[in-house]
């Protein structure tokens, strides 16, 4: 697939460099109250509930470090990539690692929120 088709598909039809970092910032204020949210819920609740609220909160917190450490700089360089002298074995590393990290994200996520919901429940 060409790298343009490939960076349109993944940025939702655009590729302004601009709406991709800007959707980076935003979205790590929801993830970060999201992370003091379980830290709350940590020191309200007892026990395993409480643990399983903290463990949840590391993991956010690891996605959150991923994302901005990770992905969002594979996202920038992505959106200044020029197609016209550009590697295409490197576009194939840069988009198998920007996978790679968003696959321990998601995992990272769905482990958070089965944990979190699972202290709710429990509490």
């Amino acid at each position: 697939m060409p790298a343009d088709l490939h960076r349109r598909g993944r940025a939702g039809g655009s590729t302004d460099q601009g709406n991709a970092s800007g959707r980076g910032r935003a979205g790590a204020l929801p993830l970060t109250a999201t992370i003091a949210a379980c830290l709350i819920a940590a020191g309200a609740l007892d026990g395993g509930d409480a643990t399983l609220a903290l463990i949840a909160g590391g993991y956010f917190t690891c996605m959150l470090v991923i994302t901005l450490a990770g992905n969002m700089p594979i996202t920038l360089r992505v959106f200044g990539w020029d197609e016209a002298r550009a590697d295409p074995q490197e576009w194939r590393r840069i988009r198998q690692r920007w996978d790679r990290l968003h696959t321990v994200r998601t995992v990272l996520d769905s482990a958070g929120f089965a944990l979190i919901a699972a202290a709710a429940v429990g509490g």
